[in-house]
């Protein structure tokens, strides 16, 4: 099945990378992390059901150690709504 990021989840991705590289100096653990999404992409996509639901209705979550990417199903399509770091205080509008 196809996987679609949101531009949110996309703006959310690029805001980690970036966090990581400017605290650690280096990108090693952002490329790992790369890594580390694009595998969870390819299960994600070959088996949707598999990860566990969340209280929002037809949303699901993958977990990468800290952090936790959340997908709806659809009839045609993954829509990837949100990429998270489990260890970030979340932000209140």
């Amino acid at each position: 099945m196809k996987v679609v990021w949101s531009p949110k989840s996309v703006e959310q991705v690029i805001y980690t990378y970036k966090y990581w590289n400017h605290r650690n100096q280096s990108t090693r653990y952002s490329n790992k992390l790369e890594k580390s999404r694009v595998l969870a992409e390819k299960r994600i996509s070959k088996n949707p059901f598999l990860f566990p639901k969340t209280k929002l209705e037809n949303v699901r979550v993958y977990i990468i150690s800290h952090f936790k990417i959340f997908y709806e199903i659809s009839d045609s399509e993954i829509n990837i709504v949100s990429f998270f770091d489990s260890r970030q205080k979340p932000k209140y509008s």
